[in-house]
């Protein structure tokens, strides 16, 4: 798998492949579903993405740039099925662009979800972004996991259910 970071193709095994997969700092995300080629709610992911920039102080680059940039990507690595990851982190040249993707897993019928009640995310306008900011997130899936959960739903500080540590959560009519 190849790894796409400003404009720049790297083998994920390389040093600069996994320089480039190990974003860290002041950043936002999006994990996005590739199904036949194409990604899912493409629209709303950048949208969401750009809207969030401001709160970690990155200038978003422009929206036609990240869509070609993700179908760069999924038509040089051949995805038909994965889960895409766009990353925009603060580099004192702007923002740095990265795209990594992993096969998507078959779908299990069922999940042990931990549903957090103690911990919340800090009450911040970082509570409505996806952050770069893990710490929060790897403390809360280790203790789900040590209570044999396989991930933990919890909270952002309105109390309302905000997200999971590893995976998104869908609501469907």
């Amino acid at each position: 798998m190849l790894i796409w970071q400003n404009g720049c193709f790297f083998k994920e095994t390389s040093a600069a492949g996994v320089a480039a997969a190990a974003v860290t700092g002041p950043g936002v995300f999006e994990t996005m579903l590739c199904r036949q080629g194409r990604v899912a709610f493409l629209e709303r992911h950048l949208r969401r993405l750009r809207r969030s920039c401001p709160v970690v102080g990155i200038t978003a680059p422009p929206v036609g740039y990240l869509k070609r940039a993700v179908a760069e990507f999924i038509a040089k690595n051949k995805l038909r099925c994965a889960r895409l990851r766009l990353s925009l982190s603060k580099t004192a040249g702007g923002a740095c662009v990265t795209l990594s993707a992993r096969p998507q897993p078959r779908q299990r019928r069922s999940y042990a979800l931990m549903l957090e009640t103690k911990k919340k995310l800090f009450a911040s306008r970082q509570t409505r972004i996806k952050s770069l900011r893990r710490d929060f997130y790897e403390d809360l899936y280790a203790r789900s996991r040590s209570r044999g959960f396989d991930e933990v739903v919890f909270p952002n500080a309105h109390n309302e259910v905000m997200e999971a540590t590893r995976t998104n959560i869908f609501c469907v009519k």
